[in-house]
Formats: structure tokens, sequence, C-alpha cells
């Protein structure tokens, strides 16, 4: 059953099992793999419960709906947002179904370099396997190539770059284009339409509206969760609901993680709790065609192209080169120009295209509390990866004028625009300051790294705390780099590990 603010009644005490805060991928594998070893589970979350028939398709309504702060995160110095889903379900509500496995060089490295003693690669393949086959994960295939996609594959094609299908987790998708709004067709076998009602088949609650203030200790074990039904404009404090429990699971994503346990004060003597933050900043550029493409129709991103991916033979760049489009207020921060210059160019919406250049970041970063419900994003990326990153935005521009543009739009303060190839190489620039160049990100991970040594991971292997006997953390914040492609398999598989983990303790 999934509570939400109108259940509450003063000063509630739940008892439970397990308790897992946060419902996005990891905390929903959690909370299904805890439910399905006969756990009572108890899952809380700070956003809202909806539902397909919520999903107007209307960017006004569903961002404010979807998104923590309506979309508007961003770091500390304004030079990144950052899009983070806040509702039950989490981000695998908004994002869109990109499946893919942790490359075995890198799971390999983090073995190596963190000593993960507990985690090996054929265990985590298993758990790839298992999570692959519930949310019925397959390739993407022809028929699911729109325009915005051909373009792309036509550049890469023309340039002799790689470029492949990408997999995801989708049933009965309608082409509509709206994923990142939440899809209304209930086509996303996610968190919110697969593993949380499996977990409450087998009795587990889900308690939304709930902002997680505090864990309680005593001594080394976490004995309650205090939590706050808040007022959805002033966030005064309307109802306290404290949460007992013999194991907790924190899966409040790598920004929430950390702040809960710092906001704990949980043992953290070698100061690692939020730190390491990596956050696959990514820059666009959009290119104008002369014939209409429809760009939003149909699934957004069907291809990848990782020739600039690799970190030794393969360019050296880091990048990670995939399609890209948004509908007119999402693809507007994208566009370039003064106000009657950026006009012009978004009548011309429909003939645009778009790719997008993620970095596969080395830059760390960290989270910070702030009060009882803020949060801190402190991040900006090093000189080298603010080169890779100038880098990569020219590989899609490339791309994008090699698949037909007749003009390329660099979206800098000062809008640079290109109509051919070795306009390139005449507009080159070697460096750029926070809002000179719009960066967005949404894959925040490290926050908690595992690492079987607590002075350099929070978390042990398990994925338990270090210093703590019953909490652990399911999330994105366990990984120990960035990734270099989408994190949610991962964090389903690890959330899967983790619940069963806290099951059996």
């Amino acid at each position: 059953m999934i509570f939400s603010r109108r259940h509450y009644r003063k000063d509630w005490m739940i008892e439970c099992d397990i308790c897992v805060i946060g419902s996005g991928a990891g905390g929903s594998a959690a909370a299904w793999a805890a439910a399905h070893k006969n756990r009572n589970v108890v899952v809380i979350e700070s956003g809202p419960a909806w539902t397909p028939a919520d999903f107007n398709q209307r960017e006004s309504d569903m961002y404010a709906r979807l998104f923590r702060n309506g979309g508007g995160t961003s770091t500390v110095n304004q030079g990144i947002g950052l899009l983070q889903g806040r509702c039950v379900g989490g981000s695998t509500v908004h994002n869109l179904n990109l499946i893919k496995r942790l490359d075995d060089r890198l799971f390999a490295h983090w073995k190596k370099e963190f000593g993960l003693e507990h985690l090996g690669l054929d265990e985590l393949t298993a758990l790839y396997d298992e999570a692959e086959k519930l949310m019925n994960v397959h390739p993407m295939t022809e028929p699911d190539v729109n325009a915005n996609n051909a373009v792309f594959r036509k550049g890469c094609q023309e340039l002799g770059y790689h470029w492949a299908f990408l997999r995801h987790n989708r049933r009965g998708c309608q082409h509509s284009g709206f994923c990142e709004l939440g899809c209304a067709y209930d086509a996303k076998e996610n968190a919110m339409k697969v593993w949380l009602p499996q977990a409450m088949e087998r009795g587990a609650r889900v308690l939304a509206d709930l902002h997680a203030d505090r864990l309680q200790f005593t001594g080394t074990r976490a004995v309650s969760l205090h939590a706050s039904l808040r007022h959805p404009l002033s966030r005064d404090i309307e109802q306290r609901v404290v949460v007992r429990a013999r194991q907790f699971i924190v899966s409040a994503s790598a920004t929430g993680t950390p702040a809960l346990l710092q906001r704990s004060q949980a043992p953290d003597p070698y100061r690692r709790i939020g730190r390491h933050l990596r956050i696959h900043p990514a820059v666009s550029a959009v290119g104008l065609f002369p014939e209409r493409l429809n760009s939003w129709m149909g699934v957004p991103q069907v291809f990848e192209s990782v020739e600039y991916l690799g970190e030794e033979g393969s360019k050296g760049l880091r990048i990670w080169l995939i399609p890209t489009f948004a509908h007119p207020a999402g693809l507007a921060g994208m566009v370039p120009g003064p106000v009657a210059e950026h006009q012009r160019q978004m009548r011309q919406y429909a003939h645009m295209a778009a790719v997008s250049a993620m970095l596969h970041d080395e830059s760390e970063g960290e989270i910070m509390a702030s009060g009882d419900q803020e949060t801190r994003i402190a991040y900006w990326p090093e000189l080298a990866d603010r080169r890779r990153l100038l880098d990569g935005l020219r590989e899609a521009a490339r791309i994008l004028l090699a698949g037909g543009a007749r003009k390329v739009m660099l979206p800098f303060r000062q809008p640079v625009e290109l109509e051919k190839i070795h306009d390139l190489e005449r507009r080159r620039t070697s460096d750029f300051e926070p809002l000179d160049l719009p960066l967005l990100a949404v894959h925040p991970m490290g926050t908690a790294r595992m690492s079987d040594d607590p002075k350099t991971g929070v978390c042990d292997s398990t994925g338990k705390v270090h210093g703590l006997d019953n909490v652990y953390v399911a999330d994105t914040s366990l990984f120990c780099t960035s990734t270099g492609g989408p994190p949610q398999l991962t964090a389903y598989a690890l959330g899967i590990r983790v619940g069963r983990a806290a099951a059996a303790a």
C-alpha cells in the first residue's frame, strides 16, 4: 500500500524489520529483495505518489511534479544544473530508460583500487541478469529510430565513428516522445511500475510525502528514523513520523544520502561522507536542418557512440556521445542568443536536432547538508575535464554537420554558429568559466562510495556503513568513480544485493 499526506496522524510511530529511505532504483530494488525474504519493509519517500493518469505531458506541470526543486537544482556556483527525481519511483519515473552494464575493465579497477573483497564480477553479472529479466530489457531496433536519432547515426557513419543501438527497459511503448515528463502510457518497466508493486504484494508499505530528517543512534546501531510531513510551499512541519526498524537502508540519492548521514551525525572519522562526488556533466550542440524533423516525437535516445569514451586506446576524451532532444522549455536552454534572436531560432524548433557530449568525469565535488532540509552541491570540473567537454562539444557539432545540418549552434554566452566542419578549428577555445556554457547533469554518484578500507570509503563492499551495525546504502552513492554511462541498472543490481544483505542480518 502507498500512504500519502492524507493518511498521516500526529506523532505516528511505525515499527518494521527494514526501513528503506528513498524509492528510486536502488531503494525500490532493496525493498523488493527484502520483501521477497518475507521481511516487514517500510519505504520512505520525500516526494508525492503519482500515477500515469497524472502525467499530462505539460512541461510546466511535470517539472514541478517530478523533479527536485522543480528542475531548478544547481551547483553552488550556478554553473551546472542537476536534474533529480522527487516522487515515488525517483528518477526512474522521468529517465529515458537507458540500460547499460558497468564496463568490466572499470569494475576491475574498482575492485583493485578500493578492495571490494565481498563483491565479484560473477555476482554482479548475475544481479544484472536478474534485474534485466524483471524489467524486460531489450535492444532498440529500427522501428524505434526517430528523425533525431537518424541524424546522429548518419553523422557517425559519415565520419566513420562507432555507433550502436542502446538497450531499454520498455514494454508497450507508444513512441510519444514524452519520456522525461513521465510516461502517460505506463510503458516504463521501472521502480514505480515493477519493483515497488511487487514489494507491496509481499507486504511492503510505501510512505510518500515524508522528509527523512535524521537517524537516531544508540551506540553503533540506528534505532529510529525521524521523518516529517511538511507543507508543500512553506516546508513547515505539519506532522512527525518515527520509524523504528532493525535495519536501515539509505537510498536517498547521491545528494540526499550523504546529507541525511551528515544531519544524523553518522560516524565519519576520515571525513568521507559527501566527498568524491561525480556527476557526468554534459553539454549539447543543436543543429538546424532544411527539412522538418519533429525531433520531439519518438523514442528520445536509441543510439550511442563510444568513439571517444575509452580512457586508453580510444582517443582518450572520456566522452560519451548520444542523440538528445527536449520539449520546447527544455530545448530553450540549449539554444543561445539574446531574446529576439532566441525567439527567431526557437521558431525553427521543428527543424532542429541535437547531440550531447557527456563526460566520464575525473573531477570530484562534495555534498554538504545545510540546515534540516537544504543540500549544497559543490562541483566544478577541473581544467582537463573542461577541455574534454569542449572537445566533446566539437564532436557533437561535427556529427550534426556530417548528418546534414546547415548550421550548428553552440550555446556559449557569446553564441557560436558553425556552417562547415573547418569552422570548428577556427572557433577553438581552450577553457570556460561558470555560466559561459550551460552544463547539465543527471547522474550524481560516489558520495558514500564502497571500499573495504574505511579510510577511503564510507561503506564496505556489502553496502554497510563503516562504524555502524545496521545501516546500509543502496544507491549510486556507492559507486567508486563515475561510470561513463547510465547508472540505473547498477543501482538496481546493488539495491537487490543490499536488500538481501539487510534481510539476512
